[in-house]
């Protein structure tokens, strides 16, 4: 599928998640870690407090008004600093159907101009020791 995508950031929480749980569902099942100890069970009470505290930023991405993917970003202050920033992702997804589009790419892309304009001083992205390709 080619075609542009609008992003979004601003989400609420619980609104995203009515809308994506079918998604986050088909997210855990292809890349989700330790499965076998962990089920898919969010913290929604912690996602709702870090939204509340302004900590928890997420984009969505859309093609032709359908959800295509998501990225939750954490901003936070640094605890060996308090006059830096940090940033960090928390979850990224692209719909299967839409990554040779390279959606993945165009989420940390906007993830990183968000960050950025948001004054983070320093970005975290977080990899899996055990992903073999795959997921974005």
């Amino acid at each position: 599928m080619s075609g542009k995508f609008t992003f979004s950031w601003g989400a609420p929480y619980d609104a995203f998640y009515r809308e994506a749980r079918g998604m986050i569902r088909r997210h855990w099942d292809e890349v989700g870690s330790h499965r076998d100890v962990l089920v898919l069970n969010p913290d929604h009470e912690r996602y709702r407090n870090l939204e509340r505290a302004g900590v928890l930023h997420i984009l969505t991405a859309r093609y032709n008004g359908e959800l295509a993917g998501y990225f939750f970003v954490l901003v936070s202050r640094h605890p060996r600093d308090v006059t830096a920033v940090l940033g960090s992702d928390d979850v990224i997804y692209a719909d299967p159907k839409f990554r040779r589009d390279l959606l993945g790419k165009q989420l940390t892309e906007e993830g990183i101009r968000h960050l950025t304009e948001l004054g983070v001083d320093i970005i975290f992205f977080r990899e899996k020791a055990s992903r073999k390709g795959g997921g974005y």
